[in-house]
C-alpha cells in the first residue's frame, strides 16, 4: 500500500548507489521528468534528439545510469479493439437502447468508443528539467 512504498521511497533516498537515491529523491521533492511530444513520422529527428537529450545527461549528471532518466516514452496499448461484424458483438459493450433493444456501443455515433479508437496517445521524449533547459538552450542557438 501508499504508506510502504512511501517509507521505502524514504529509505532508499540514502541508498549507496547514487541513480536510486537520485530518483527516490526526485520522486519525493516532486521533481517530476519533463517532456517534449515527438512528431508521429520524425523517428530519426526523435531519437536524435533522444541522443543529445541523454549526451547532455551524461555531462551533467556523471555516474548516475541515463536509461533511467532520458528515454521515449510510448505506449504499450494503443487504443479500444472494435468487434469485427463477421465475428459478432459478443465482446462488444452493449448498451440498452431507449425503445428496449440492445446494441453494441460502436453503433452509437455520441459514445466513450468514438473518442477512444481515435488516436489517443503521443510518444514523448522524457527527461529531467535541467537537461531540457540545455536541450532548448542548443536549439534556439
Amino acid at each position: 500500500d501508499e504508506v510502504h512504498v512511501y517509507n521505502l521511497l524514504r529509505a532508499f533516498r540514502v541508498s549507496s548507489d547514487p541513480t536510486l537515491s537520485s530518483l527516490c529523491d526526485d520522486l519525493a521533492c516532486r521533481r517530476f521528468p519533463k517532456c517534449i511530444d515527438l512528431q508521429e513520422n520524425e523517428l530519426l529527428e526523435a531519437r536524435d534528439l533522444e541522443r543529445r537529450a541523454k549526451g547532455i545527461f551524461v555531462a551533467q549528471h556523471p555516474g548516475k545510469l541515463v536509461e533511467f532518466y532520458v528515454g521515449i516514452d510510448a505506449a504499450s496499448r494503443l487504443s479500444y479493439k472494435r468487434y469485427k461484424p463477421k465475428e459478432g458483438a459478443s465482446s462488444s459493450i452493449k448498451v440498452l437502447d431507449r425503445d428496449g433493444s440492445v446494441h453494441p456501443i460502436e453503433e452509437f455515433e455520441r459514445s466513450v468508443v468514438t473518442v477512444i479508437v481515435k488516436k489517443a496517445y503521443f510518444n514523448r521524449l522524457m527527461m529531467p528539467a535541467d537537461v531540457l533547459k540545455t536541450l532548448n538552450k542548443e536549439k534556439s542557438s
